[in-house]
């Protein structure tokens, strides 16, 4: 479900109350509560004044983000409600998705990191105290708080967006939105490292030093020092345990996310597909992985395609390489079916309901070829034209042809079944099978190529198939795919002939079996 306004607002609320709330108050009130050198009337100003301080801070941060995020609460609602919004409004709320953790960042700074620090705590620290180090000590904690709340304010904001980055941009496109604005991955982990390091140590050793060097004993500045490191330690833990979780959200998150989806992919899912969060490193990494999973998707499809169009075989040669002209002479049993009468069926029949009834029986058909190691060559109208023994080498091609042929007359039995069960037409079909040498490969030209079978084989095959109803059968071999099989299948002598395009007469023969299953299965 897309993300809406409603659920968007209320993870802004809270955030800024915990960033510019809860984290600068834990901070200050347990440096006050563990330091014992500040005067009792000092802490309770800054408990005063924090209490008034915080909620104008939390109003003023939400009446700001309200204002400024209307346009990109505008068009999350209408992307969740199915509407497309203005491509003027789009482009802002966009825009306002990556600049915004930003200046919510900037403004916490401002406020905890300059304007609280030193233009109220500084001077009421000084004048109540009267003792110079409380400046130099309260510059040092601003110098500490601000950037800490800003950085924070900063990676957490930028994750509470990253829903409504996916959101915004379900086709991709955020590369052309990097900008000032986006923070690398590396960068991400310098600056907290950075923060969480060599600067906020160094701050922390300056507090500690005016206890040890103003301390008139050992034991003295010891008992100073426990209560200071405690909280010390304690505040590192809570904020190395806070960037952690938003930093888990900006790098950890993302980069699972990919992981899981790669090994789906690895799996053969390729409908898997990534959100698109950020601008940075690892969201554009997303980006470019839905694009090559799509690619993936697009030649899967292709190549599904392709081996619809042509025989399983013949595609998977075209796939394993480059493909060019050349054929070769092989030794092949050529098949070939068509539908008696078609014609006649054609001129009575709904243009429509006819490819319906074509294609359920080319789908009967095919499966009995391909049983039995055939390749569909090709249909020719209500033709079809299969090849045993290429492209792939087949043992004992003439008996598998025979044998398919038989399945052949066997499905047909049950289409027509089904055809009366419909109300619908019987149909009745031819076979004719051939068996020699012919010149098989890929013809035609460089831009249009086509894979089939050249030779006197294939033509007699076609013209055997027309004697069929002239015979009274629905199969018919020609004297080499007879010589073949003779003394494995029962076959009978259907006659001499004299065939359109040969010179001399040819002898046919048709098997005297009623299904393949009688027929001992070729040695594979």
């Amino acid at each position: 479900m897309a993300l809406t306004s409603q659920e968007l607002s209320p993870r802004l609320r809270n955030a800024g109350i915990a960033c510019n709330a809860v984290v600068p108050v834990a901070l200050l009130f347990g440096f006050l509560a563990a330091d014992g050198t500040w005067p009792l009337d000092v802490s309770l100003w800054a408990v005063g004044f924090v209490a008034v301080i915080v909620p104008f801070i939390t109003a003023f941060m939400r009446a700001f983000q309200g204002r400024r995020l209307t346009p990109l609460k505008q068009a999350l609602d209408d992307l969740a409600a199915g509407r497309a919004p203005p491509p003027e409004l789009l482009e802002r709320a966009r825009r306002l998705a990556f600049e915004q953790p930003w200046f919510t960042a900037a403004i916490s700074l401002l406020l905890w990191g300059l304007i609280m620090p030193l233009g109220v705590v500084l001077p009421v620290t000084h004048a109540v105290s009267g003792r110079p180090w409380a400046l130099l000590e309260s510059v040092a904690i601003a110098l500490v708080v601000g950037p800490l709340v800003a950085v924070t304010t900063l990676f957490t904001f930028e994750a509470i967006f990253r829903p409504a980055v996916a959101a915004l941009f379900p086709d991709g496109g955020v590369e052309r939105y990097r900008s000032r604005f986006t923070i690398s991955t590396q960068a991400r982990v310098m600056v907290t490292m950075l923060l969480l390091g060599p600067f906020t140590q160094v701050l922390f050793a300056f507090l500690t030093y005016r206890r040890v060097v103003g301390s008139g004993s050992m034991d003295e500045a010891i008992a100073r020092l426990i209560p200071l490191e405690i909280y010390l330690l304690a505040a590192s833990a809570f904020i190395v345990h806070l960037h952690a979780t938003v930093l888990r959200a900006g790098i950890g998150t993302p980069t699972r996310r990919l992981t899981r989806a790669m090994e789906q992919v690895r799996q053969g899912n390729l409908e898997v597909r990534l959100p698109v969060e950020a601008a940075d490193q690892l969201g554009v990494a997303a980006e470019s992985f839905n694009g090559m999973v799509r690619s993936l998707q697009e030649k899967s499809w292709l190549q599904d395609a392709f081996r619809r169009y042509v025989s399983p075989e013949v595609a998977t040669r075209a796939l394993a390489g480059p493909v060019g002209l050349g054929s070769e002479l092989r030794e092949v049993t050529v098949l070939f079916s068509d539908i008696r009468n078609f014609t006649a069926l054609s001129e009575r029949t709904p243009p429509e309901t006819l490819v319906a009834l074509i294609n359920r029986y080319f789908e009967r058909m095919v499966g009995c070829v391909r049983a039995e190691g055939g390749s569909v060559n090709k249909f020719i109208g209500d033709g079809m034209l299969a090849l045993f023994g290429a492209p792939s080498a087949l043992p004992d091609a003439p008996l598998a042809a025979v044998r398919a042929a038989l399945a052949m007359e066997g499905e047909l039995a049950a289409f027509n079944a089904e055809q009366i069960a419909r109300g619908d037409v019987e149909i009745a079909i031819g076979v004719g099978i051939a068996s020699g040498p012919c010149v098989v490969g890929t013809i035609g030209a460089l831009d249009r190529l086509e894979y089939t079978a050249i030779g006197d084989v294939v033509n007699t095959a076609s013209r055997i198939e027309g004697l069929t109803k002239d015979f009274g059968a629905t199969i018919l071999l020609d004297e080499a795919t007879y010589e073949a099989i003779r003394g494995r299948v029962p076959v009978g002598m259907k006659g001499t002939v004299a065939v359109k395009g040969k010179a001399r007469p040819i002898q046919v023969y048709a098997p005297a079996v009623g299904s393949a299953d009688s027929i001992p299965a070729p040695a594979r």
